[in-house]
């Protein structure tokens, strides 16, 4: 074999070994968060770049047919920095030979929100922030922080750009000045520096977002009014316990009447009922029904805003007519176990009860057992100082509708008064809806 021959099949090998390598070039290799320019290169010329699949953060413009360019740009838009970003592209030169690549996120970050506050006007707080480079990460350049708002500034303790090691961590602070209250949200963005610019995008930005609570100084704060009824949605019991040794009394619709007693932050009392009022009074049908409870509620609050309990009530009911003086038509008593969650603050929260009515029903002729489950969820919300609105649903079994109550609540420190409307027209099993099925709903309970 001629020894240039053998010259030529060597200098052959890399031409031969690249081609196998792969027909197409693709930069930068990784995408990173917010734009990209993705430079896509062929000698054959590219006839189809596809995108055959990608993450629901990223959105890729470009795609499609082309008339045989060496070269073709991209743009890919990544809109988290803290959730994996993918793209899966199909690239296909002019002589039908495809290939798929895929792009991936270069590094997850995390993304903080810093809660400040509450403070008072005119103060300056400050709070620290941090960039936390994971480990595994390849190790990551900071190249500047910058905060949109005038009302704040950064300090920085250490000089900018700053190189982060994986697994390192690297503070800075942010302070922020108002002499207006309110809620202020304050991104703070942190640009990290690509290790493959491209586009002319250097950078990338990863953002947390500080929220600063501003109130007025306590002279000039007006009174905030707190509802003292928290105990209740509107009238079924959640998971709230009044404060040791408070007492409160009310009344639902003028005739139910309500009361109970805090023995201590864990356990109280309350009951309540009917009031008997015969309607013969007039001589009008000379019948006469009336109902009582009484029972106890235990709970826990298991963290800031979360509490939980568990109750019992027992209840008696009695229907009885004039005419006939020996005997009474109906007497229904009731145990009932029952449980409650509730979530929020004073100003929102939403709670759920649960419980289990064993009946003893007593008539002339007859005793029978007649059992349900009783569900119920409710909340309220504040809308303004002295103002709520709240609402109830619930569902028993024996019970036929399902009642609906929603209610707007005027509150002091000392009472509450809501006025509503009920909805009883939604029928279960057998139910039958009563004839107007919208009612009033008022109540009026004091605490002392």
């Amino acid at each position: 074999m001629p020894r240039s021959f053998l010259v030529f099949i060597v200098l052959l090998i890399p031409v031969v070994l690249h081609a196998q390598r792969g027909r197409f070039g693709v930069s930068p290799p990784v995408i990173y968060p917010s734009q990209n320019v993705i430079t896509i290169e062929s000698p054959d010329g590219l006839d189809r770049v596809r995108v055959l699949g990608s993450t629901a953060n990223v959105t890729v413009a470009g795609e499609g047919d082309l008339d045989c360019p060496t070269r073709h740009e991209l743009e890919v838009f990544v809109s988290t920095a803290h959730l994996h970003a993918e793209v899966v592209l199909e690239l296909t030169d002019c002589r039908g030979n495809a290939e798929m690549r895929r792009l991936v996120i270069n590094t997850t970050w995390r993304v903080d929100t810093k809660r400040i506050g509450p403070v008072r006007a005119g103060s300056t707080p400050c709070a620290m922030f941090q960039i936390v480079l994971d480990p595994g990460a390849a190790p990551a350049i900071l190249d500047s922080v910058s905060v949109a708002d005038p009302r704040a500034r950064l300090r920085f303790f250490s000089d900018l750009p700053h190189r982060l090691p994986t697994g390192h961590t690297y503070q800075y602070q942010v302070c922020f000045t108002t002499d207006e209250p309110g809620t202020y949200k304050i991104p703070v963005v942190t640009w990290m520096r690509r290790q493959y610019a491209s586009g002319g995008y250097t950078t990338y930005p990863v953002a947390d977002t500080g929220i600063v609570i501003v109130r007025l100084p306590p002279e000039e704060e007006p009174e905030v009014a707190a509802d003292p009824t928290t105990f209740r949605s509107v009238a079924v019991p959640n998971a709230v316990i009044p404060p040791a040794g408070r007492f409160f009394a009310g009344a639902y619709d003028v005739l139910g009447v309500i009361a109970g007693y805090s023995i201590s932050d864990n356990l109280m009392i309350f009951g309540g009922g009917a009031i008997p009022l015969p309607d013969d009074w007039g001589g009008v049908r000379g019948q006469m029904q009336g109902a009582a409870s009484i029972g106890a509620k235990a709970g826990l609050t298991i963290t800031e805003g979360l509490d939980i309990a568990v109750g019992y009530q027992y209840a008696l009911s009695i229907y009885d007519e004039e005419a006939t003086p020996d005997v009474r038509e109906s007497q229904i008593s009731v145990h009932a176990p029952w449980g409650a969650i509730s979530y929020g603050d004073d100003d929102s929260r939403a709670s759920l009860t649960l419980g289990y009515a064993i009946k003893h029903h007593t008539k002339p002729l007859i005793e029978f057992d007649e059992n349900a489950l009783i569900v119920a969820a409710g909340g309220d919300y504040r809308f303004a100082n002295h103002w709520k609105v709240a609402g109830e649903i619930a569902y028993m079994q024996t019970l036929g509708v399902v009642p609906i109550v929603a209610t707007a609540r005027y509150f002091t420190d000392t009472y509450a008064i809501d006025a509503g409307i009920g909805f009883a027209g939604i029928t279960v099993g057998d139910g039958v809806a009563p004839a107007i099925p919208v009612l009033p709903v008022i109540s009026a309970i004091f605490v002392f």
